[in-house]
C-alpha cells in the first residue's frame, strides 16, 4: 500500500506542477525543463498572495455561438482584453478575467470583474455577442500545494 501511496502522491505532484505551470502561460517543455531543474529543491514554491486590490464583483457574459471554434474563443478573448485595457486606461475599473468553451451546448461563458455597467460596456466594447449578464459567486480554488494536500 505504501508504493501505491507513493505513486499517488507522486501523480498528484505532477498534475500540480503542469496546473501551476499552465496558470503561468509556460509550454510543455518549459514544465519539464523546471522539473528536471527542480531535482533537490521542492517542486512546489508557494504561489504569490492575492494582490491586494480591491474586491471587485465577478460576472459572466453568456454567449450562444453555434459552431464555435477555439481561434474564435482566442478571437473573442483577444478582444475582451484589448477592450478592457481601453475602458482602464480610461479610468473604468473592469477586468476580463478568460473565458470557458462549452463545446457540447455550443455556449461560450466570457468572465469580468467589475460593475455591471463597466462590464456590459466592455463586453459591448468587444462585440462579444452576449444574450446575458449575470452576476457570479465563486468559491475558493486551491492555489498552493497546501491546499491541494487535501485532495490526496
Amino acid at each position: 500500500m505504501i508504493g501505491r501511496e507513493h505513486a499517488l502522491k507522486g501523480a498528484l505532484q505532477l498534475v500540480c506542477v503542469r496546473w501551476a505551470g499552465r496558470a503561468e502561460g509556460l509550454s510543455n517543455q518549459e514544465i519539464a525543463a523546471g522539473l528536471h531543474a527542480s531535482v533537490g529543491f521542492p517542486l512546489f514554491r508557494r504561489l504569490r498572495p492575492p494582490p491586494t486590490v480591491p474586491a471587485m464583483t465577478g460576472y459572466l457574459a453568456e454567449c450562444f455561438l453555434p459552431g464555435v471554434q477555439e481561434t474564435d474563443l482566442e478571437a473573442l478573448d483577444a478582444r475582451a482584453e484589448a477592450a478592457v485595457a481601453a475602458l482602464t486606461a480610461g479610468g473604468t475599473e473592469v477586468r476580463y478575467l478568460g473565458s470557458l468553451l462549452l463545446r457540447d451546448d455550443e455556449v461560450v461563458l466570457c468572465l469580468f470583474a467589475g460593475t455591471r455597467e463597466a462590464v456590459h460596456e466592455a463586453a459591448r466594447e468587444a462585440q462579444v455577442p452576449f444574450e446575458r449578464i449575470l452576476e457570479t459567486a465563486s468559491s475558493p480554488w486551491p492555489t498552493t500545494y497546501d491546499d491541494l494536500r487535501g485532495l490526496q
